[in-house]
């Protein structure tokens, strides 16, 4: 890649999306881990929506060809309350922010009571799980913050800050009509490359980060999800590949991020020449690392009982090449921004084995990812 080709860095992206949102344009930002680069994409002539994938598409971005996609989630379970009129109840917390200071993760165990809705919910889970109807479902809830007064949320910033806390990360942002999606989620859904090698992972058991790999590694109940998970990826595969493969290691590692620590399998195989990414994300998305298993009920039980629009929140953010490379994350670690109004979400894996309280920690631990970000301007 010559200099002409080079991507710009991530203080040039921002500042790009930053000027599009200022300018009231659509936008969009995708960082993967660990790299200087990030893709980007803004302005309303430059983008198009793509006919049945509600998000944002567009067929070259400002410095080379590509197809941006920023997409929904696949299932919504109740009308979108208004952003000025933040809820509580059953849908979540609702807080105002002070002015941010730059804020180190911490290990300490969140001590909140856990709010009684959530637990019955699990609870609700756990006998479904322990019937047999369910074998996992994630059920998240969603925080309300207001900014101070006179200040409203910054999505460039706060989009700069989850980057920094959470180097290994996939960072995103997407603006549309006054609200922007961002996020930094540890779980690659699916990415191609030029030469149809797929790349998935499986991503679920969830320890806080400062206890050893054995807190994971030994848990019946994290190693139950995690096998839940892969084998449904597994599955999902079947129609996208082709052999030889998918290749996966037989036992999980352990990945750390800034907040927590999960249980991984890696897996690879043969992208069907075919079918495109975006073919393998409709299949794999959701998998029962943000649904459940099986699919239809989980998702069934996810729009009677959650309690709350996920909106964006867990739909598959990322971007698509012409010649059929691509990268799509999962939009978790997440919070959706409108003005002085910002909706923080985080979910926890229920299966039979579940504790309530344990898992309210668990989300609360999982939000301090976007909580501690959150910027304002």
């Amino acid at each position: 890649m010559n200099n002409a080709e080079r991507a710009p860095n991530v203080d040039t992206v921002v500042e790009i999306f930053d000027r599009a949102v200022r300018e009231g344009m659509r936008a969009f930002l995708f960082s993967p881990p660990g790299g200087d680069a990030a893709f980007v994409a803004s302005g309303d002539g430059m983008f198009e929506l793509r006919v049945g994938a509600p998000g944002f598409a567009m067929e070259r971005s400002l410095w080379r060809p590509a197809r941006l996609v920023a997409t929904e989630g696949a299932f919504e379970t109740a009308p979108r309350e208004p952003a000025a009129t933040p809820s509580t109840g059953q849908t979540g917390q609702t807080g105002r922010i002070e002015p941010e200071t730059a804020t180190a993760p911490t290990d300490d165990v969140p001590t909140a009571a856990p709010d009684a809705a959530f637990c019955a919910r699990v609870e609700q889970a756990r006998a479904r799980c322990a019937d047999g109807v369910l074998r996992k479902v994630v059920l998240a809830r969603v925080e309300t913050r207001t900014a101070p007064p006179g200040r409203r949320f910054d999505p460039g910033a706060t989009f700069r800050a989850l980057r920094a806390a959470e180097p290994e990360a996939f960072a995103f942002a997407a603006h549309e009509d006054g609200r922007t999606f961002v996020g930094a989620s540890p779980e690659r859904l699916a990415s191609r490359t030029v030469k149809g090698v797929l790349y998935t992972e499986a991503l679920a058991g969830t320890s806080r980060r400062d206890l050893p790999p054995s807190a994971l590694l030994d848990s019946p109940k994290d190693r139950e999800e995690h096998a839940i998970v892969v084998e449904a990826i597994l599955e999902s595969l079947k129609s996208v590949t082709w052999p030889p493969g998918p290749w996966y290691p037989a036992t999980p590692e352990v990945r750390t991020f800034a907040r927590v620590s999960h249980l991984h399998t890696p897996i690879a195989g043969c992208a069907h020449p075919g079918l495109s990414l975006y073919d393998i994300v409709r299949a794999l998305h959701p998998t029962p690392a943000v649904g459940g298993t099986p699919r239809a009920a989980a998702l069934a039980f996810l729009r009677e009982f959650e309690g709350f629009d996920r909106g964006p929140y867990a739909g598959p953010v990322g971007w698509l090449a012409d010649d059929g490379r691509g990268c799509f994350a999962v939009g978790i670690r997440s919070a959706e921004l409108a003005g002085e109004t910002a909706r923080l979400f985080a979910g926890a894996g229920i299966v039979a084995a579940s504790d309530a309280a344990a898992e309210w920690r668990e989300t609360a631990l999982k939000l301090r990812t976007a909580a501690e970000a959150l910027r304002t301007c």
